[in-house]
């Protein structure tokens, strides 16, 4: 089963509250009851709140789960918060609660320290400011709550609150990063939001008229012709010249030497007409939508 990151973000009195959404996975949960040890190592009280995604069924097989590892993590849990697809009144022998009435005060977490560089493939996820003392390679990703610190190249991806809060920063000593994001979703859609004013929509109404397409490509086809007919002609001639000199001078191998003398010729003559090419092609480009509008 596949549940995503548990937030254990709420201390209410005497118990903390773990949040659980259907992307969170059970090692997830482990891993931020062990942070809740370190954390706190008085209070062993939980009580869980899952968000309306799960069905009823799922809900008792993963309130097993969790039970069995804050157990083995000497932790209590005291109490579910109530779930709109549950009618009992508790689950696995843990009643059902309402606690939308209590006060709620938000719990600290660490800042989270990463000393070794963050190479390709890694990915560090932490509900807090992360400091990366090393650098952070193409292809890591840094999902961060709070701030995002890298004292090295900071490449990969970087994502900064979040949880929706656009006053959380990135910084970086050398900035470098293949994608950014800061408030989440909500960032990027702000973002493709006013990406239109900056770079507007421009709707044409294309109209394929195919007598005028002929009629263009005749054009680009008569242009061509007229601008490589000079060079031709003058290269057949050119030969005409050396096939002569064959017959008079046979000791001369003139075609030998032809290969020197064509290139030489014909770029001469393309740099003498090319202003009269650059006409022809301005005559073209001019109006090149006229196959279609």
């Amino acid at each position: 089963m596949q549940i995503g990151t548990p937030r254990l973000s709420k201390a209410i009195f005497n118990y903390y509250l773990l949040k659980i959404n259907t992307k969170t996975t059970l090692e997830q949960i482990t891993a931020k009851l062990i942070s809740l040890q370190r954390l706190d190592d008085k209070l062993r009280t939980i009580v869980l709140e899952f968000d309306g995604l799960f069905i009823p069924s799922d809900l008792i097989f993963l309130v097993e789960r969790v039970k069995a590892i804050a157990q083995n993590l000497d932790f209590t849990i005291c109490a579910i918060q109530e779930h709109p697809g549950l009618v009992d009144s508790s689950i696995v022998n843990i009643p059902l609660v309402n606690y939308s009435n209590i006060t709620e005060c938000d719990v600290k977490v660490d800042t989270l320290i990463v000393e070794d560089p963050v190479r390709s493939g890694m990915r560090i996820e932490h509900n807090a400011d992360i400091i990366v003392t090393s650098f952070v390679s193409d292809n890591a990703e840094i999902i961060s709550s709070g701030n995002i610190h890298v004292y090295g190249e900071a490449r990969g991806r970087l994502i900064a609150g979040n949880e929706g809060d656009k006053s959380k920063r990135i910084f970086a000593a050398k900035f470098n990063a293949a994608f950014i994001s800061i408030g989440g979703i909500e960032k990027l859609i702000e973002g493709l939001y006013k990406s239109y004013d900056t770079f507007p929509v421009i709707v044409h109404s294309i109209k394929f008229d195919i007598s005028k397409i002929i009629s263009a490509t005749g054009d680009v086809l008569a242009m061509g012709f007229i601008i490589v007919s000079p060079i031709i002609m003058t290269i057949l001639v050119l030969d005409l010249i050396l096939g002569i000199i064959s017959r008079a001078a046979p000791q001369i191998n003139a075609f030998q030497v032809s290969y020197t003398i064509k290139p030489t010729v014909g770029l001469l003559l393309l740099l003498l007409l090319l202003t009269t090419f650059m006409e022809i092609l301005t005559g073209l480009f001019n109006n090149q939508n006229r196959m279609f509008f």
